[in-house]
């Protein structure tokens, strides 16, 4: 019952950046800038330049941090940056997998968060996040119903 995988959404070359830069977004958009999940996931899927980053437009992601991409996302310059420590939690997990999804299924982020939900990460989190990341694709498979 495996899905055959899509054409990747953008080159693998710029993948390693985009799964770390969007986790590390996420993450600073929650631990530093205030943002429960589901509302900065709102925010990323409300922002005017999201489909340059479905598309990998090197400028989003990887020209730039995960902390300035998130006050991108946010509407907010030059805000002082907050030390949120280093350890992903997972807000993290949540960005890193969800970009990892979209990149390998070449679909939007609002179709994949319009069918599994912040909360909906939040409560996978434990017991996948020490999965190996087909296993939670599959997962995230099955829930969009692409199985």
């Amino acid at each position: 019952m495996n899905r055959p995988l899509s054409s990747p959404a953008y080159s693998e070359l710029y993948l390693k950046d985009a799964k770390e830069n969007i986790a590390w977004a996420f993450e600073y958009g929650v631990l530093g800038l205030g943002f429960s999940l589901a509302e900065f996931v709102q925010k990323w899927l409300s922002f005017k330049y999201i489909h340059l980053i479905e598309n990998g437009n090197p400028h989003f992601v990887s020209g730039m941090s995960g902390i300035e991409l998130s006050w991108l996302v946010a509407g907010l310059e030059n805000k002082e940056v907050v030390d949120i420590g280093f350890s992903p939690s997972e807000n993290y997990w949540t960005g890193f997998v969800a970009s990892m999804y979209q990149w390998s299924r070449n679909i939007t982020y609002k179709e994949i968060f319009s069918n599994v939900t912040a909360n909906d990460f939040l409560r996978m989190y434990p017991t996948f996040h020490e999965e190996d990341i087909a296993n939670v694709l599959a997962e995230i498979d099955r829930r969009l119903g692409k199985v």
